[in-house]
């Protein structure tokens, strides 16, 4: 059996071990051979806390909740996940594909493809509909077709 190890994996063992001999030593400094042993646990273990604290205060701040739809009346939200928007799953037959739809109150359905949300039409075709800038939040999506232009123009 072949295990890779990635550049992550190394820095967190090196992370793990620096935080065990920084501690160990400040202890043993201080407390004498009981407090380098406590410092050998405690070390990794505030590493370890320190880190999920960090990772779970990123998570927080690039989570996507679903944007206001068109009338601005369902909207997904920090405390309620997605909010007024009912979470549909579809199956598409031609591809295969399972696609997750946010169908809000006021009858339009979208669809989360990477970082847009898209309007689902009633013919099955997508339309812009906002993006997701991570940091900043939903932004009108410059691929966003105009429909209130009145008739094609040349």
């Amino acid at each position: 059996m072949c295990m890779r190890v990635g550049l992550s994996d190394c820095l967190t063992l090196m992370g793990l071990g620096l935080s065990a001999l920084a501690a160990a030593l400040l202890g043993g400094q201080r407390f004498g051979w009981p407090g380098a042993a406590a410092g050998l646990i405690l070390g990794p273990v505030a590493y370890a806390v320190v880190v999920v604290v960090l990772l779970g205060a990123q998570d927080l701040l690039e989570r996507k909740w679903p944007p206001p739809c068109h009338e601005g009346r369902c909207r997904g939200s920090f405390w309620h996940g997605p909010g007024t928007y009912e979470i549909v799953v579809v199956q598409d037959v031609a591809d295969r594909a399972f696609h997750i739809l946010h169908r809000c109150r006021c009858g339009h359905a979208y669809e989360e493809v990477g970082r847009r949300f898209m309007e689902r039409l009633p013919n099955g075709t997508l339309r812009p509909y906002m993006i997701y800038r991570p940091y900043r939040g939903w932004f009108p999506d410059p691929g966003q077709v105009p429909t209130d232009d009145g008739p094609d123009r040349p």
